[in-house]
């Protein structure tokens, strides 16, 4: 999908102002939630060496109790498999 210019901006001040990759500034302006696989949950915990869990789920838009169950709901289903 082709993105306006005007698009692209507003992507980069989203990148630029809360620490987020490209892809999850695009998710946040269309409105979708952030999917969680192991990729994005090892982001997670990493920034999460360096940063308050507030500050971890400011950089996934949504608050520290929600990003600490999502995480830990991923890695009791990857635990079962």
């Amino acid at each position: 999908m082709s993105r306006g210019v005007e698009e692209n901006y507003y992507a980069l001040c989203i990148c630029v102002l809360s620490e987020r990759i490209p892809e999850e500034a695009f998710r946040i302006m269309e409105g979708k939630p952030v999917e969680f696989d192991s990729n994005t949950v090892e982001d997670i915990l990493r920034y999460k060496k360096t940063h308050t869990w507030n500050q971890v789920a400011e950089r996934y838009g949504t608050t520290a109790d929600a990003i600490r169950r999502r995480v830990v709901r991923f890695q009791n289903k990857e635990a079962l498999k």
